[in-house]
């Protein structure tokens, strides 16, 4: 999320008595942006396992702030030689407000395999 999404998203979400109390709004403005992430993950995580027919999870969401300089950097550390990234970008509106956060995934050589897999038998 940007920082003007994020608090969009904050503000729509969160009940009136915590945005306007500090402490509670302190307390829960990113816990509201990783459980958007959470929720989002697990619609798709499950999607995939229906369609693989596997098991899977996903890690538990993580809320990084970077600068957009140090932005290539970061994704770099994270992937290896095993690993593929997907990168989305999705628009959520209502009532007037909406937002578009991108979303990192990362995803092992297996998972690609898999993927590979059922698209030469579809």
């Amino acid at each position: 999320f940007t920082e003007k999404e994020a608090e969009l998203l904050q503000k729509a979400a969160l009940p009136p008595e915590i945005i306007n109390d500090p402490v509670m709004f302190e307390a829960m403005k990113d816990a509201i942006l990783l459980e958007v992430d959470n929720i989002i993950a697990a619609a798709v995580i499950t999607q995939f396992a229906n369609l693989l027919n596997r098991k899977m999870h996903g890690a538990v969401p993580e809320l990084s702030t970077i600068d957009s300089s140090s932005f290539e950097t970061v994704i770099q550390k994270r992937l290896d030689d095993q690993s593929h990234v997907i990168n989305f970008k999705t628009n959520f509106s209502a009532k007037e407000k909406s937002f578009s956060p991108m979303f990192l995934w990362f995803m092992n050589k297996s998972f690609i395999d898999d993927i590979k897999k059922l698209s030469i038998t579809d």
